[in-house]
């Protein structure tokens, strides 16, 4: 996504402050699928990208086959990450990396592997200027979904939420709650997991990943003899 890893930025970033939105987030989304040509993907994505997948869903369900939202929640803790707490994610004198990663340290699980959560925690330091807290501007605001209706019907867009059990920020609970209110989701917490399976422990992620996979398919499968 610009502006994240080793993206540039658009033309003009040095003259507006990075904020990340529902719409532009789901446009970056929309476009990268056009560009490789996929057909119904089935789309994944973990903490603000847990949150987008219910976007997508909500507003583009024609266009993907299913969705699975790792960390996902309603929304961030709006007074958790009010932008006074935050603030110091933008300013010159504060290495803005260095702090991210250190709050996101305390969201991977004690007993991931040493070498996966410093790989982990490195991408965090390696953000560029502002870009953490123009993230956390969607994660807390724009794309809170606390009072809207979750109108995905799971027939045509399957929808699986896998949320770890030390993940403070977008706790399990969450998901449970997302995956009620959305009849037909699936809903299974992950033991001995943070905030970033995929990156913090992949092998263990694999064995929650690969069931719901195996799902997947057997719901294609079914869905393509019943038409």
């Amino acid at each position: 996504m610009p502006w994240h890893g080793k993206s540039s930025p658009p033309i003009g970033w040095q003259s507006r402050e990075y904020e990340l939105t529902t719409e532009s987030y789901l446009q970056y989304i929309l476009a990268f699928m056009q560009a490789l040509e996929l057909d119904s993907p089935l789309v994944m994505g973990c903490s603000i990208g847990g949150r987008v997948v219910l976007h997508l869903a909500l507003q583009h369900a024609e266009k993907i086959s299913g969705i699975i939202g790792l960390q996902s929640g309603l929304d961030a803790g709006a007074d958790v990450y009010h932008p006074k707490t935050y603030s110091h994610f933008h300013r010159h004198d504060i290495h803005a990396g260095y702090s991210a990663a250190g709050w996101m340290a305390a969201l991977i699980a004690p007993q991931s592997p040493h070498n996966h959560r410093w790989e982990t925690l490195w991408h965090y330091a390696s953000g560029g200027p502002g870009v953490f807290k123009g993230d956390l501007h969607y994660y807390s605001y724009d794309g809170d979904l606390r009072n809207q209706a979750l109108n995905i019907d799971t027939k045509k867009c399957p929808v699986y939420l896998l949320s770890g059990e030390y993940d403070w920020s977008a706790p399990a609970s969450g998901a449970e709650e997302i995956a009620q209110r959305i009849p037909g989701a699936c809903f299974k917490k992950m033991d001995a997991m943070g905030h970033f399976p995929m990156s913090e422990n992949p092998t263990k992620f694999l064995e929650y990943l690969l069931p719901v996979l195996e799902d997947y398919c057997s719901v294609q499968t079914n869905s393509r003899e019943d038409y």
